[in-house]
């Protein structure tokens, strides 16, 4: 992924185009589940990245970078899952959005924001370790 700001991340739209080929029946299933369960699958694919980041980190191997981009793609495709749900509101999916991009940004790019790991996790652990009812 190409580093891009965060207004032009705020509006890009590539939600329809990534579910366009997810199996439909799948999709609704998940559009079905509660904002609640779907933003745990977020946090468990961010999680995850953070993960393998931490390792790659440490490790410095090239393989464990392309698996950082593997599991940001499938972070991605978890996340644009929520922002084509019509029953998900505009604000939680903004604030999803702006910690997507954070989430790039801390790993990848330039870390413009200046986060750490537990900062750039800290509005996807509130999903499994306190519920931001804000949102629901």
């Amino acid at each position: 992924m190409e580093k891009m700001s965060l207004d032009d991340f705020l509006n890009m739209d590539d939600s329809a185009q990534i579910v366009s080929v997810m199996d439909p029946e799948v999709l609704a299933l998940r559009h079905s589940a509660s904002l609640y369960r779907q933003l745990m699958d977020v946090w468990g694919e961010a999680n995850h990245s953070m993960d393998i980041w931490k390792d790659y980190n440490k490790r410095r191997k090239k393989g464990r970078y392309q698996d950082l981009l593997w599991q940001l793609d499938a972070f991605h495709k978890v996340c644009c899952i929520v922002y084509s749900n019509p029953n998900v509101n505009i604000y939680a999916k903004k604030t999803l959005r702006i910690a997507e991009w954070e989430l790039y940004d801390f790993t990848l790019w330039d870390n413009e924001f200046r986060n750490n790991a537990k900062s750039v996790m800290r509005w996807f652990d509130q999903w499994c370790y306190s519920i931001n009812y804000d949102l629901l």
